[in-house]
């Protein structure tokens, strides 16, 4: 998926004062929302081509 390195580079861009434990919550929280999202997208691609197949 997102690489932790990548994304707690980004973060270090936007917020270069932070602490670790700043870092560290951002990361988690952006890691647990990139998983809802992904895993959200996934079920509406699958069900889209599972309704597109019955309509074939």
């Amino acid at each position: 998926m997102f690489k932790q390195e990548m994304l707690r580079d980004l973060i270090k861009n936007y917020f270069a004062e932070a602490s670790e434990d700043q870092l560290q919550y951002i990361e988690n929280e952006l890691t647990r929302e990139l998983e809802v999202t992904t895993h959200a997208k996934i079920r509406e691609m699958v069900s889209y081509e599972r309704i597109k197949r019955l309509m074939d």
